[in-house]
Order: C-alpha cells, then sequence, then structure tokens
C-alpha cells in the first residue's frame, strides 16, 4: 500500500541501501540477467570496495556486470550481492507486514500495516538499521541496535557497576 511514486536512489544512498537494509537473497545462483546487484571492484580484505549494477551476461557462475558508471566488471556469482527489495517502497512494505503481524486479528493487522506503512513512506519514520535490514526479512537477523550507556569507571567493577 504505497501512497507515494518508487523513489529512485542514486549514488552512494542506492549503494548503502543496497547494500545495508535491502532484503537479501542469499542465493546468487538466482542472479539473471537484468537484476540489479552490488558487485565486489576490489577484493581486499580490509577494505573491499562494492558498486551497484546491472547483469548484463551471464554464462555459468559468470557474470558480467555493468556498473552505474559505465564500465563493465566480470564477476563471480558467489561474489554478488544480489538483494530483493530495490526500492525503499518495497522496505517499507516488508516493514509494516512486519510490525503489524503480532496483531490478534487478521483486521488490525491490515489496519496496523496500513499506519505504519503510512508513517514510514517518504522517510517520516526511519527505523533503526537492525530493524530496516532485519523485520520481516529473516529470523535470523537480530533487531537490536546500539544502546548507550554511561561511561564505566575504568574497572571492572566499574564496569559491572555501571550495567546493572
Amino acid at each position: 500500500m504505497s501512497t507515494m511514486q518508487n523513489q529512485r536512489l542514486e549514488g552512494l544512498s542506492e549503494k548503502i541501501f543496497l547494500d545495508r537494509y535491502a532484503w537479501k537473497d542469499a542465493d546468487t545462483n538466482n542472479a539473471k540477467v537484468g537484476d540489479v546487484v552490488l558487485v565486489l571492484t576490489k577484493d581486499d580484505p580490509k577494505f573491499p570496495t562494492k558498486e551497484v549494477g546491472e547483469i548484463v551476461k551471464r554464462e555459468g557462475r559468470k557474470v558480467t556486470v555493468k556498473t552505474r558508471k559505465g564500465e563493465l566488471v566480470e564477476s563471480d556469482v558467489e561474489k554478488l550481492t544480489l538483494t530483493i527489495e530495490k526500492t525503499p517502497e518495497e522496505m517499507w512494505d516488508r516493514l509494516a507486514a512486519a510490525m503489524s503481524s503480532v496483531e490478534a486479528t487478521p483486521e488490525l493487522q491490515e489496519e496496523w500495516r496500513g499506519k505504519f506503512r503510512e508513517i514510514l513512506d517518504d522517510w517520516k519514520l526511519v527505523p533503526g538499521g537492525r530493524i530496516a535490514a532485519g523485520a520481516g526479512a529473516s529470523d535470523e537477523l537480530t533487531l537490536f541496535n546500539c544502546y548507550v550507556i554511561p561511561s564505566p569507571k575504568d574497572s571492572r567493577g566499574g564496569i559491572m557497576e555501571t550495567l546493572s
């Protein structure tokens, strides 16, 4: 129930959305020509680099991806990040469905799905990153974000005191 047009993210915004928040397809064997993916362009253990692009060719386990910058990158399919969601609206639909799923009846679920979806539209409410990435996507992802606590005294006892 989107109340606005699909937002086209560009540049770094699109890369961050696809990498951090969009629901992923863990089976990159599903990648096909025309799919928008993140392709690993620098396989560095400390500072890897990914770029957004579209698969333009696939032969077995090898793909050719045309990046948003127009470069052609050849890659193994295993080094792709394949997303199910491509737009914020798709993420908002998933989040609204997940948040409303705890309601007791289908009618209440639908009512609250609509309310949540409306407040998510146009980034009026931005859930924390773990919530945006995990709600409705997988039972294996945590929905906990970081919590700020007072700085403990520099000792084991001080740490335990702060946590209690």
